[in-house]
């Protein structure tokens, strides 16, 4: 009975995305009713133009959504729908809420929760190889009932289940119940197992008099709270931190030759705490559309830097356009941060100025060991932190492109660029998804991307032998999803490493960084005599 105009103009959340910044879709039901009883799988109905709009919202023509804040929220009929949308299809969604939604039927939870999930939140599991149904999947939900609509017990129960929260709910506010997580979570490095929690709360007369103070709370204390990486499949839930109110970066939003650039600096307690130590720097880099703020939440290398004991940079790229063509990009998006790594914009800030000018300020202002800084990234930033090590090898001991191969142009004229001719050897442990086909093939083979990568960096590294003497056979397994390849010096010395890391989407995730520092930036330090590897550390 509510148009999506009306619910616009009357419902406060323009308001509070205006106010908070973030993107708001509203749906509207065909005819003005939603079918609650909509059956599941239904191939054209209600469910289907929540999925469609979502894509839509995806696209990223318009605007840039944030890859792991994406919910759901409804009331009454519309919050029924929330539900249900968010069953079918529960990678997608960092979290949802809904008010007075009581009316999900036994038999669509039921269909629901066995079904395998093909959509695992990053890629597509066509023949349900992973053996993933849908109600394995967690969400944060929180539930307002209205009594004068009755109590959504059907929905609760999916839902504790879902997140393994069984049990008996403590008080999380005055007027909220918590039923919290309680199982270990497959990845807790990347997950956070509080993150998986249902909040039930009552409130007389929501369901009709639901305005900016109601769901300003429920966008502000949990809603925003909740973000959903591409990792696991499935999704890594974990609770957002602001870098600046929460863990206390530095943010920078300066101009540098010309151009507004923005960073973040993490300096953890105990180098604050020890000004006279030198220490490793890291500079850690996003991918196209993203940020800085983006990649720390997604990355955490400040929780390895830490624990560890060193400095991390985020820069952030300024707007322009994607260079490549491939599945599922599209090059009418409009202009996002983009690295403009080898000058292919000539328009562009200059990135190595950038980097430089960066390097030379954090220098300044802490004990910086020269000996030790790294450099890694994901996706296009994986082209920038390749091309730091091939225009300053003598700066960078070791680089971790994540997503990392040379895809554009050819390799032959990526490595033309004047800057690159110095042919210091670098240390480089590349990464890559087996899901991310679409854009990378984690199979290296002569004739792909990334086996011609793989090779160019054995070359660049003066290693013996051929490359693809290796690429079969040649693999160890660390854990339960990692597949690496190493080549070492005649010193046994890994001076290059490539690891396909199965189940993975076109993704990075804290589990990645923590290896690349304890087994590979941390063993390896670069001084006037050249470089060190500590077999030690």
């Amino acid at each position: 009975g509510c148009s999506a105009e009306e619910l616009a103009e009357k419902s406060g959340w323009k308001e509070l995305a205006d106010d908070q910044k973030f993107v708001v879709f509203f749906l509207e039901p065909e005819n003005g009713a939603w079918n609650i009883q909509e059956p599941y799988g239904f191939p054209d109905g209600d469910i289907a133009y929540v999925n469609a709009v979502f894509v839509k919202g995806c696209e990223g023509i318009h605007y840039c959504v944030h890859e792991s804040k994406k919910y759901l929220f409804g009331v009454n009929e519309g919050g029924c729908i929330a539900q249900m949308a968010a069953m079918a299809e529960p990678a997608l969604y960092a979290g949802m809420a809904t008010v007075g939604a009581n009316g999900v039927s036994d038999a669509y939870c039921a269909a629901c929760g066995s079904d395998y999930c093909r959509n695992l939140d990053g890629f597509v599991d066509p023949t349900a190889r992973k053996g993933i149904r849908k109600s394995d999947i967690p969400m944060p939900v929180w539930i307002c009932d209205d009594p004068e609509r009755g109590s959504e017990k059907i929905s609760l129960s999916y839902w504790i289940r879902a997140n393994r929260a069984e049990g008996v709910p403590h008080l999380a506010k005055d007027d909220v119940a918590e039923y919290s997580g309680t199982e270990e979570m497959q990845s807790p490095v990347s997950q956070d197992k509080g993150a998986c929690r249902v909040w039930k709360s009552e409130w007389p007369g929501a369901s009709q008099n639901y305005g900016r103070e109601i769901i300003g709370r429920i966008w502000k204390t949990f809603l925003s709270q909740h973000q959903r990486w591409m990792a696991e499949p499935g999704g890594s839930l974990r609770f957002a931190q602001n870098p600046v109110q929460d863990l206390g970066m530095e943010y920078h939003f300066e101009e540098i030759d010309g151009w507004m650039r923005e960073w973040y600096v993490y300096v953890p307690e105990c180098v604050k705490k020890d000004p006279k130590t030198k220490v490793p720097l890291v500079f850690a880099m996003h991918g196209y559309g993203c940020t800085g703020e983006i990649y720390a939440g997604n990355a955490n290398w400040h929780q390895v830097a830490r624990e560890r004991g060193f400095i991390v940079v985020y820069p952030t790229a300024a707007p322009g356009k994607l260079d490549i063509e491939a599945e599922n990009l599209d090059l009418q998006n409009i202009p996002m941060p983009s690295w403009n790594y080898r000058h292919f914009s000539p328009d562009g800030p200059d990135e190595l100025l950038f980097f430089k000018e960066l390097l030379q300020r954090v220098s300044a202002e802490y004990p910086i060991d020269p000996a030790r800084i790294y450099a890694t990234g994901h996706s296009q930033g994986s082209m920038m932190t390749q091309t730091l090590a091939l225009a300053l090898p003598d700066v960078f001991a070791a680089v971790a492109p994540c997503s990392g191969v040379i895809l554009v142009p050819s390799i032959e004229d990526y490595v033309s660029f004047p800057e690159f001719q110095n042919n210091l050897p670098v240390p480089i442990w590349m990464f890559a998804g087996q899901e991310e086909q679409w854009l990378i093939d984690a199979e290296p083979r002569p004739d792909n991307a990334t086996g011609k990568t793989i090779s160019f960096w054995h070359s660049r590294n003066c290693l013996s032998g051929n490359a693809e003497d290796r690429f079969q056979g040649h693999w160890s397994r660390h854990k339960d999803r990692w597949l690496d390849l190493c080549y070492e010096n005649e010193s046994g010395w890994p001076m290059l490493r490539y690891t396909q890391v199965e189940y993975f989407p076109h993704a990075t995730m804290p589990e990645m960084s923590w290896r690349i520092w304890d087994e590979f930036f941390a063993r390896w330090s670069k001084t006037a005599n050249g470089l060190i590897y500590h077999n030690d550390v």
